[in-house]
């Protein structure tokens, strides 16, 4: 029976069953469909972590898999231990590792080539992670070295786009649009295509919207799509970070705030979002003070006052 080029059944059920394997035929046969049972486990693991955190990635493929699996540890023998006074690691931690592995920096060599991914890099001269997407490839510092020397290679930040400098056209399209929804606030997002290597503007349709909030929901993408820029608008007051814009600003992308937009140039604030923490980015309206929100009092009794009397900006 040939499992990989069998078509599936008509109803579009699986094309073999975990039991055509559960009895092979030599060792290599048995320890090979133990690796595939272990690695289907490893995959429900990183689905429920996922689930757990509110991310609902392949939640209707989970009751199905482990079905598979209970049926396959039954027709499998007991896999041999490790060495004496080892323990077996918990697949929960073996998912974690594998999502975001530990590397030494090499000293002498290079650093092994990685896809799509994230790994945390420890350096002579401090703590790195290294981040990997369709659309962005960067290096950036968590900590710097402490006392003790290390004997590893040095690293250097980086920062490179698939898609080059964000395109002043579609953010003109997109502050445009969010003035004629004036005086409330706006969202939307450029999406990266893989294929195409280029970058669309989606301004998303609210669910509820006021001068002070927005709602919204994700966009429909393409298989090779994905979002690279979060973009939201504070109608009239000036563009500044939000606690609610920290809160919300998780996983990997570049999150823009356009302020101001009464006056003929808005303000604005960029900044790359790394799994929570945040690196600022230049850009063309960077020079633009707004009176309300004075450079000299970021972050003070201004950027509170401002916060409370927004609110809630968006679930």
């Amino acid at each position: 029976m040939d499992i990989f080029n069998s078509p599936v059944q008509p109803d579009g059920s699986p094309h073999y069953r975990i039991a055509d394997f559960a009895h092979p035929g030599d060792g290599t046969a048995r320890t090979a469909m133990a690796d595939l049972a272990e690695r289907l486990h490893d995959a429900v693991v990183r689905v429920q972590l996922a689930n757990a955190a509110g991310d609902p990635i392949l939640s209707a493929w989970l009751p199905d898999a482990r079905a598979a699996l209970r049926q396959a540890w039954r027709g499998l023998p007991e896999r041999p231990s490790g060495n004496a006074g080892e323990t077996e690691q918990d697949a929960r931690d073996r998912a974690l590792q594998a999502s975001c592995p530990v590397l030494a920096v090499p000293r002498f060599g290079e650093l092994p080539p990685m896809g799509n991914g994230q790994r945390v890099l420890i350096a002579a001269n401090g703590l790195f992670v290294q981040v990997r997407l369709d659309w962005l490839d960067c290096i950036q510092q968590l900590a710097p070295a402490t006392g003790v020397p290390l004997p590893y290679g040095a690293m250097q930040e980086r920062m490179v786009f698939a898609f080059g400098r964000l395109p002043i056209r579609l953010m003109e399209q997109f502050v445009a649009a969010a003035r004629e929804r004036l005086p409330n606030e706006t969202a939307g997002a450029l999406v990266y295509s893989r294929a195409r290597a280029d970058l669309r503007l989606v301004v998303h349709p609210p669910l509820s919207a006021s001068p002070g909030h927005v709602t919204y929901g994700l966009p429909a993408m393409a298989a090779d799509e994905s979002l690279a820029v979060d973009l939201h608008t504070h109608g009239r007051l000036p563009a500044f970070w939000s606690p609610t814009d920290d809160r919300d600003d998780t996983g990997i992308k570049i999150a823009g705030v356009f302020g101001d937009l009464h006056r003929q140039r808005p303000s604005a604030e960029f900044r790359l979002v790394l799994n929570g923490t945040f690196r600022a980015l230049p850009h063309p309206w960077q020079s633009t003070v707004s009176a309300m929100a004075p450079a000299s009092v970021e972050g003070g009794v201004v950027r509170r006052i401002l916060a409370m009397i927004r609110g809630q900006r968006r679930s």
